[in-house]
């Protein structure tokens, strides 16, 4: 089950990475509900994170990424 860390970290990333550069850009991705979405998809991916690791343990299989 350790793929399934890896690959939910990696969504994570990409999704913050969306709303970093737009923030570096001087945009506030909170400003505009288009924007606004952003900051939801990084909550969810960030959920998805701990939800992973969480049945990962619960599994007993605690393999790093």
């Amino acid at each position: 089950m350790g793929y399934l860390r890896r690959d939910a970290a990696w969504l994570y990333d990409y999704v913050d990475r969306i709303r970093e550069d737009a923030r570096a850009r001087g945009l506030d991705p909170t400003s505009r509900p288009e924007r606004n979405v952003v900051a939801g998809a990084r909550d969810l991916t960030n959920a998805l994170v701990e939800q992973v690791a969480q049945a990962q343990t619960e599994a007993g299989d605690e393999t790093s990424m």
